[in-house]
């Protein structure tokens, strides 16, 4: 008998719920648990996007925001509504950019749930109109040189200016 290997009790992944088997499977662990490497990378992606949002907030809302409470908002529009970060960030930079609408700081992100569609249909509908345009191709410069003809007529009313002023001097005098 081998007494050297011991086996790894199996834990649980703090993203999705699932035994992990750490003896055959590839896993991460942090100070908060262990992650399958699939899973720990979505928590990340998911963490950078939060954190994405949470900053345009405040930037959006300015210094009297209640930031708290907007977590706790964000927690329950993600869970009990299904919306991702990035739908509540198009949403608010729907309301913001295109409707002009001004948060009220106490109120948070009170009307991402009534507008969330409406900005979802305004983004799709303005990918929709991207893919279909066709690119600008700025036509190719082309120079043409054309060369002047003397008129007959500019020739035959050329009168020597020296010789008018000479006479009319001259004619003074």
């Amino acid at each position: 008998m081998n007494y050297n290997m011991a086996k790894l009790r199996s834990v649980k992944c703090q993203w999705c719920s699932e035994q992990i088997d750490r003896n055959t499977e590839p896993f991460e662990h942090e100070s908060k648990g262990y992650y399958h490497k699939t899973c720990h990378s979505e928590m990340k992606a998911d963490r950078a996007n939060r954190e994405d949002l949470m900053s345009f907030i405040s930037s959006l809302l300015g210094p009297q925001a209640n930031l708290a409470f907007v977590a706790k908002q964000i927690k329950q529009f993600t869970s009990k509504y299904k919306m991702t970060h990035s739908g509540i960030k198009g949403t608010l930079v729907y309301l913001s950019d295109i409707k002009k609408r001004k948060l009220n700081p106490r109120m948070g992100i009170a009307l991402v749930p009534y507008e969330y569609q409406n900005a979802r249909k305004y983004f799709e509908g303005l990918s929709e109109v991207r893919a279909n345009m066709i690119p600008y191709e700025k036509p190719e410069t082309r120079v043409v040189y054309i060369e002047r003809k003397q008129s007959r007529y500019k020739e035959r009313n050329v009168k020597d200016l020296e010789a008018m002023f000479e006479e009319e001097f001259n004619s003074d005098n």
